[in-house]
């Protein structure tokens, strides 16, 4: 759970990008060859649109729509004589007619509905149709001002056009979202027309449009429709509040608003006077789905752009999975909807405060961040008054026990549970009776269910129970358990920062002054404006992209909908606070329609340039209110809207990605200026270095610029070279800041950023030891299996001691980026608070998105990130979208014994194949003796006794052992020797081990009570000794001054130990039920090893592997990280023979060996094809050849060979699937001469490489004649 406080409570929730796993969709989405109409008429927009808009509906362009919907129709028609039972994909619109889900302007397309087909095997067959460019996966999506206004400036561009009630006027935003509602104030129509083409009562649901909405479209999934009361194209009573709330914060019409019985007075939205366009995508489902999905997207930006919107404002998204682009389907439509002059904002996520989290990645549309206001309605707000910086505690309230009280003010003394019983700081045990009387209790997170916590508390007769996390601020919805019903008090979940502070408060000032104040009136508390708020995402977006590209207020923004204490559709038509980037990013959309309405002439790159060049960059903090925000933070700065339709000049580009750049280089980038000035402006240019502090900024380290000054004559363009030398920057890491161009009436600036890394690798590998065995001896110390691995393969590596108690501690990710790979292991960690913080799995993102390679290890490694549950509802994203892991069970085995190897998945490449895993052995042997005299040779009469206990790890051959020696004080003993001896009972042998030099202590030693010494065996023993320990053939001996050949001795016995008994079951695809019945890998992941059990749930997968591959079906990737997640860790690989399984084990090093070279293995650098024509039978010939890259950093890798060719011969022709290189084949004829030829080579790594070739056919074809079929589209 994101932060949340007294300020953010009450009905005032911050949207998620992500607040539950959508189930996955039957569908496809097919692209076809010919551009879109956005993309064909991109460069002659102007001549063709109005005030630089696409205008759809001139003759030009509706003649090239009905040539692409005419080859859609071929296209179905061909699917159709090829494929049984599938059909073009519907949804159902506002008007409750299916409609047919087909694009021709933002995206040249179809979606297919494939049924109960297998869609993996229908996405490979469709593919290869004659005119098919990708097929895509269809995938979810989901939803991510009273003083807000103010804070912008948007007063002084109001003034420009009119006034505020004129704000807007004659733009049209189009929202894209949870639908608006007609009845809402802030969507009143009274004195609006509707603007022309738009008919008497505008587009779509008529009964929801009334001059101010003059469009309204649904987008209902067929499979999976809104539940009852939602079933329009506004938000009904099970809709969200989202897109009102988005909508009237961008384009909400002037009114006089209350919240919670206060009254706000006049409010509006950025652009009040401007028309709304609603596209509902987001609703409450049956299977209470509240994503929309890539089918519904396509179409919903289809539409905005056919029925003529100026902007659109996205507040949605599915956080840093891709880099957009050209294999990205819904952010070419995006792109698109830009070419074709529509101002595209977007949020940036709510996934912060860690790098690289947002959105995204395009630099076409604008990422919005969100800052702070420096208004806040509170309702519930806790504090301490003594203490200042108690002021508003951020909390989470539980789901169970009793409500805060309502309307009114409370004090509660409070204490520490801690403080009353050392032994009893989280509350799990019972209290002494009325210990707690009248108090809030202080409990920590840790021990036992939140429900029985609390319960315990309120029966020592606490009235409020208080819940600290010890290791972090990250806040946690709390849970009942088995206990929370009989709760009845308040209970509410603090972070660590403000536990010490409230702990200080009641040890250094007294009971007196500990005291806790919930009020629960509303009131307006004020706010710090300009912090960028911590959940807020961060760049740089994925693959490298400067992002966000600017910030505005996103924190407890007041606007309609989320109306507090309200149910059903009155939660849409009353007031209320929200926080999110989901609330940013319509300022930005409200302001851009303020631009247009000025400047009709104005292009969206044109648009974006003038509010990213005024943005306020200089005293924006983060939210801890000292740390200078950067351009990762807030992009350009954050709104401002003071000079904005009067900047001077325009920016291409208006910031700077420099991406990542290795040590030592440099790099240069081209700036194109462009006055929109009256009169000539000198303009010197500098750069500005703000990390340090706003008061004494610096010049950037490592950018210069050239020239240095630049004149400018109206409407004249010059070129200037910003250049980034990383010799000469901050160092490793990130190099951000500022281009500043000053000039005597108009200033402007843009953000520049660089990500250096290493110019050499820090070490093969980076060895994060996680299974925490230095904070507790109830776990076992398995660092030497992985360092004894690395050294056998001879990697170098840097290993580092992970403790979760610290919070994050990882390197930044420029700095992990000089690891070849990082290799995290957990060993028996179990600890549900004990893995990796969320802030670290963030930098291992970022790593990943940056093309490195994590291998994580362990067997209950989800469980120490609270990610052991099936199909969880708020998974983390390094887990399930970077491992790549749906979580199934606690033990393949059921917590017996495994009996089995574990093998290679069906899917496994080829060097994986013949590996076979055996976790069936001991990882330890164990044992304790007594020590005597009596069982000395020959026996010994003594008053001395002792234990001995001994542990030996097996893989390493670690033995640590622990020696007690008890003496009479009345007859004290000198130790002159200890050792371990060869010798079977009753036998005297030689010293094997020093036991004194083991355990580093000097003798002789008088011992005169209990003496105990501790340590590891030095030397290690043999393979041979430790047979002989297994035997019974070691004894320990203990020599005495009194009896110099030994006065106390013990056999030696253990018994096999330390089995491993969970590992965890894991799967690629989710099984909530509500999912696509044939199955899909949504999750891109390829299950890599299974244990073929009798217990297994689903596939038994134990190794998950994950890395992009691109095919003939969809011939690029958005993602180049590799990831390796086993469920077991080195401790469980035996490579000792189990006579029952007869069969020779994969060794530890051999089993880590192949996780590294399939993770750094590559494709082939190209795929040529060669071929010759066989006249007499017009059969074409085609040879093949990979040319595969030398693992040169893989000093242990094999080279690569291919094991496969799949083979498009561009006819519509089945692919053809060959294990050499060489195929015939005889082409099917068609309206085209030339075809291409494309094939797709995967070697023994499972790597894929795609090569092509023109081939000219002309009359050397097979004649197979066409049927055609309509389309039919409901407009």
């Amino acid at each position: 759970m994101r932060q949340t406080s007294g300020a953010y409570e009450r009905e005032v929730p911050t949207i998620h990008n992500a607040d539950a796993t959508p189930p996955a969709s039957n569908r496809l989405i097919v692209e076809l060859t010919s551009p879109p109409l956005a993309v064909a008429f991109q460069e002659t927009v102007q001549a063709a649109a109005v005030n630089g808009k696409l205008a759809v509906a001139v003759p030009a362009a509706q003649d090239y729509i009905n040539q692409i919907q005419a080859e859609q129709a071929t296209f179905v028609s061909l699917l159709q004589t090829v494929v049984d039972d599938v059909n073009v994909a519907y949804f159902r619109n506002e008007l409750g007619v299916t409609e047919a889900a087909t694009y021709q302007v933002v995206f040249n397309g179809l979606a297919i509905d494939v049924g109960e087909a297998d869609r993996a095997a229908l996405q490979t067959q469709i593919a290869r149709l004659d005119g098919v460019k990708n097929v895509y996966l269809d995938l979810p999506y989901q939803t991510e001002l009273y003083t807000s206004t103010a804070l912008i400036n948007t007063p002084l561009l109001w003034n420009q056009v009119g006034g505020r009630a004129n704000g807007g006027a004659g733009i049209k935003i189009a929202s894209m979202d949870g639908g608006v509602h007609h009845e809402a104030a802030m969507m009143d129509g009274t004195g609006y027309t509707y603007p022309p083409g738009f008919g008497p009562n505008g587009l779509g649901v008529t009964a929801n449009n009334n001059g101010k909405i003059i469009v309204s479209r649904a987008y209902f999934r067929p499979w999976d429709p809104p539940r009852a009361g939602d079933e329009n194209a506004w938000p009904g009573e099970r809709g969200t509040s989202h897109g009102m709330h988005t909508a009237s914060t961008a384009a909400g019409d002037i009114v006089t608003a209350s919240y919670d019985g206060l009254n706000v007075g006049q409010m509006s939205g950025v652009a009040p006077k401007a028309y709304v366009m609603s596209y509902r995508v987001f609703y409450e489902s049956v299977t209470s789905n509240g994503a929309f999905y890539t089918t519904e997207g396509l179409a919903a930006l289809d539409d905005i752009v056919r029925d003529g919107a100026d902007v659109v404002n996205n507040s949605w998204g599915d956080g840093p999975k891709s880099s957009g682009g050209e294999f990205d389907a819904l952010d070419q439509a995006l792109i698109n909807a830009t070419k074709a002059g529509i101002f595209v904002a977007m949020s940036n996520g709510n996934s912060g405060p860690g790098l690289g989290t947002g959105d995204h990645a395009s630099p076409d549309y604008i990422n919005v961040a969100a800052s702070t206001t420096g208004g806040n309605l509170v309702s519930q707000q806790v504090s301490v008054p003594s203490n200042p910086t108690l002021n508003t505690i951020l909390f989470a309230q539980a789901i169970f026990g009793g409500a805060l009280p309502e309307n009114q003010v409370q004090t509660f003394p409070y204490t520490v549970a801690e403080v009353i019983n050392p032994n009893n700081a989280g509350g799990c045990n019972a209290f002494t009776p009325n210990s707690l009387s009248g108090k809030a209790a202080l409990l920590e997170y840790s021990g036992c269910e939140f429900g029985s916590k609390a319960l315990n508390a309120q029966q020592a007769g606490a009235t409020f129970a208080v819940v600290y996390n010890s290791v972090d601020d990250d806040l946690i919805t709390m849970l009942p358990g088995t206990n929370g019903g009989q709760v009845t008090i308040p209970v509410v979940f603090i972070g660590r920062t403000s536990y010490a502070a409230m702990l200080g408060v009641l040890t250094n000032q007294g009971a007196a002054a500990a005291i806790l104040r919930v009020d629960t009136t509303t009131h307006q508390a004020g706010n710090v404006p300009d912090r960028i708020i911590d959940f807020s995402s961060r760049g740089p977006g994925v693959g490298g992209t400067l992002k966000p590209d600017i910030a505005a207020p996103g924190v407890n923004i007041l606007a309609q909908g989320y109306t507090p204490g309200a149910s059903g559709e009155a939660r849409h038509l009353g007031y209320g606070q929200a926080s999110g980037t989901s609330m940013a990013a319509p300022h930005v959309a409200g302001a851009a329609a303020l631009l247009k309405q000025e400047h009709p002439d104005w292009s969206p790159a044109q648009i974006k340039s003038a509010l990213m060049s005024t943005a306020k960059y200089l005293d924006i903090y983060l939210e801890d209110g000292s740390t200078p925000a950067q351009p990762l933070d807030m992009g350009a700065g954050r709104l401002d809207l003071t000079h904005a339709s009067d900047p001077g000049l325009f920016l291409d580009p208006p910031s700077l990605s420099f991406g990542y750049m290795i040590s030592t280089t440099a790099k240069t980038i081209s700036v194109t200026l462009t006055s929109v000035a009256s009169s000539t402006e000198n303009y010197t240019l500098s750069t500005r270095y703000t990390g340090a502090g706003f008061t004494q900024t610096t010049p950037l380290p490592g950018f210069t610029l050239s020239p240095t000054a630049v004149t400018l004559a109206p409407g004249e363009s010059k070129v200037i070279q910003i250049t980034f030398d990383t010799v000469q920057g901050n160092g490793i890491g990130d190099n951000q800041g500022y281009i500043v161009l000053d000039g005597a009436t108009y200033d402007a600036h843009l953000p520049a950023w660089a990500r250096v890394t290493p110019a050499l690798p820090t070490a093969d590998l980076l060895l994060i030891d996680g299974d925490v065995s230095a904070l507790t001896t109830r776990v076992a110390d398995y660092r030497l299996y992985y360092t004894a691995a690395l050294d056998e393969l001879g990697y170098t590596y840097t290993t580092l001691e992970y403790n979760p108690l610290t919070g994050a501690m990882l390197p930044n990710a420029a700095t992990l980026l000089g690891y070849r790979a990082i290799l995290y292991f957990t060993g028996d960690n179990y600890f549900s608070d004990g893995g990796l913080q969320p802030l670290d799995m963030d930098k291992l993102v970022e790593y990943l998105n940056a093309g490195g390679t994590v291998i994580v290890m362990g067997q209950d490694m989800a469980r120490t990130i609270g990610h052991n549950v099936i199909d969880p509802t708020n998974p983390h994203f390094f887990y399930e979208s970077r491992l790549g892991a749906n979580w199934i069970q606690d033990s393949i085995s059921s917590g017996q014994v495994p009996v089995q190897p574990i093998v290679s998945a069906e899917t496994a490449p080829v060097i994986l194949k013949n590996l076979q895993i055996d976790p069936t052995q001991p990882r330890a042997y164990a044992g304790t003796v007594g020590l005597l005299g009596s069982n000395e040779v020959p026996p010994v009469t003594t008053p001395i006794s002792g234990t001995f206990a001994l542990y030996h790890q097996i893989g390493p051959r670690l033995t640590s052992f622990s020696m007690s020696i008890r003496a009479n004080p009345a007859n004290p003993t000198t130790v002159t020797n200890m050792h371990i001896h060869a010798g079977a009972t009753g036998v005297n042998g030689g010293v094997l081990v020093d036991l004194a030099a083991s355990a580093g202590v000097t003798l002789p030693v008088t011992i005169t009570d209990t003496w105990t010494v501790t340590g590891i065996l030095t030397p290690t023993l043999t393979v041979t000794q430790v047979n002989q320990l297994r035997s019974g053939g070691l004894y320990v001996n203990v020599h005495t001054n009194a009896h110099g050949n030994g006065e106390i001795r013990g056999q030696l016995s253990v018994t096999d130990t330390s089995y491993t008994r969970f590992i965890d079951e894991i799967d690629n695809r989710a099984h909530d039920g509500s999912q696509d019945p044939t199955g899909r890998d949504a999750l891109r992941s390829v299950p890599l090893f299974r244990y073929p059990g009798s217990f297994n749930e689903y596939d038994g997968t134990v190794v998950m592997g994950h890395r992009h591959q691109p095919s003939l079906e969809n011939p690029g990737i958005t993602y180049q990280g590799r990831t390796v997640y086993a469920t077991f860790g080195l401790e469980s690989v035996s490579e000792i023979v189990n006579p029952a399984l007869n069969f020779i084990p994969t060794t530890r090093s051999a089993l880590l060996d192949a996780f590294l070279n399939w993770a750094w293995s590559e494709p082939a650098t190209e795929v040529s094809i060669s071929n010759t024509l066989n006249v007499s039978n017009t059969t074409f010939t085609f040879v093949a050849t990979p040319a595969f890259q030398v693992q040169s950093n893989n000093h242990t890798a094999p080279s690569p060979t291919a094991v496969q060719y799949r083979w498009d011969f561009g006819d519509g022709s089945v692919y053809r699937v060959t294990t050499t290189g060489e195929t015939t084949h005889r082409f099917v004829c068609g309206d085209q001469s030339n075809r291409t030829v494309r094939v797709e080579v995967t070697d023994t790594f499972g790597n894929v490489a795609i090569g092509s070739q023109s081939v000219a056919v002309g009359e050397n074809c097979r004649t197979i004649p066409p049927i055609y079929m309509p389309i039919i589209r409901n407009d």
